[in-house]
């Protein structure tokens, strides 16, 4: 009778086991489908949260996205063609405590990837190994650009008080090779920089930075800017200057155009709508304005967080939509071409939760990969997976 009992408390078990297998499997979101396997959206479940800042293709066709999981530890992941994943590994035989990866880039000889944690760096091979790691100072910096990777230098920006301004010139070794400054007051139009990044370092030794600062002409607002900085010398500056004083304009990324040009992205508060959106603004290569475009969102807002070059001559610009702020967003992304007119944008995603996209790669077959996070499908940490989405020219997937 024993026996009986607990043969049926077993079989119990084990169907009340398959009841909530079924209802966790019935209640999680699955990928969408796709007609075409080369165009695909993929998640990628991680031990801790993860926050993806690249995405190459490989010359195989596969494809290698580098994110960070939890704080300060890189995690490469190496997918197929198709996005299949082939393998994961997270690096952790060095950390930045409560430090996020800002941006990848690859060595010129190819071999390896150099990571940014604010003011951290740290070089690692292809299969995860730590080559290097450098800290610019211990000095507490209110706030330090991403690094640009021109030729074999990277240079950074940094403010670490209210006027002196710092960029840093090393090589990919982590060797120091400058480290100049220079201060708002030498700036013809004064006021205080809140942030900048440094743009290139042109071969006759001056730097081109651009951000946003508060000016000392009765703006309350900070506006955004670009300025040649000569070594010595002082400070040849470009203002933007929207007309209307109530506009916010904070730099969110830059990159150079085809032409030698510079793109600022930023973010435009408009208190008339209480939304922000995108403004993109170009310069020529003498920091003469040439556009200023921006993309209202009437019924909601759009958070932006990166601009990439396209290799149609075109911009992507990256970064989330939503109406109540980040805690209800959708990835988003808006193409523009190279006189700032919008051609096409997508909302990645339709139901409630949070999701990002942070970085776009554009294919030799004109087509584009992103990556993100989104927390709509799995139920890993914080709910939030790696996203990776391969589209065509279209944004179409």
């Amino acid at each position: 009778m024993e026996r009986s009992l607990n043969k049926a408390n077993r079989i119990l078990l084990l169907f009340a086991l398959l009841v909530y297998i079924l209802f966790q499997f019935a209640s999680c979101k699955k990928e969408p489908p796709s007609s075409n396997p080369n165009l695909f959206l993929r998640t990628y479940q991680t031990d801790s949260s993860a926050v993806p800042v690249y995405i190459e293709q490989l010359a195989d066709g596969g494809f290698m996205i580098i994110s960070s999981e939890g704080a300060g530890r890189p995690l490469l992941i190496r997918t197929d063609k198709f996005g299949k994943q082939t393998w994961q590994k997270t690096i952790q035989k060095y950390c930045f405590p409560n430090n996020y990866i800002e941006q990848i880039v690859k060595s010129q000889d190819g071999k390896n990837y150099i990571a940014q944690f604010g003011w951290l760096f740290t070089k690692f091979d292809t299969i995860g190994n730590i080559e290097k790691n450098k800290s610019l100072s211990k000095t507490e910096y209110s706030f330090v650009g991403a690094m640009v990777h021109q030729g074999s230098n990277i240079i950074v920006s940094a403010i670490n008080n209210p006027q002196i301004n710092k960029i840093y010139v090393f090589d990919e070794d982590f060797t120091q090779l400058r480290a100049d400054s220079f201060y708002d007051t030498r700036s013809g139009y004064g006021g205080v920089t809140a942030q900048f990044f440094a743009n290139s370092m042109p071969s006759s030794g001056d730097y081109i930075i651009v951000g946003d600062k508060f000016p000392n002409n009765k703006m309350i607002v900070p506006k955004l800017f670009a300025a040649r900085i000569p070594v010595p010398g002082k400070i040849f500056q470009s203002i933007v200057d929207s007309a209307d004083l109530i506009y916010s304009d904070q730099i969110s990324w830059q990159t150079s155009s085809s032409d030698s040009g510079i793109i600022l992205l930023g973010s435009r508060f408009s208190p008339a709508s209480y939304n922000t959106y995108p403004v993109v603004v170009k310069f020529d290569k003498n920091l003469k304005k040439v556009w200023v475009k921006d993309f209202p969102l009437y019924n909601g807002s759009i958070y932006t967080s990166k601009i990439s070059l396209c290799k149609d001559g075109g911009y992507m610009i990256l970064g989330q939509v939503g109406k109540t702020g980040y805690q209800d967003t959708k990835p988003y992304v808006l193409k523009i071409d190279a006189s700032g007119n919008k051609q096409w944008d997508k909302t990645i995603l339709s139901s409630s939760g949070s999701g990002e996209l942070l970085y776009c790669a554009s294919l030799n077959d004109g087509s584009y990969a992103f990556v993100g996070y989104s927390n709509q499908f799995g139920n890993g940490l914080n709910n939030a997976n790696i996203l990776f989405i391969k589209t065509d020219a279209s944004g179409n997937y």
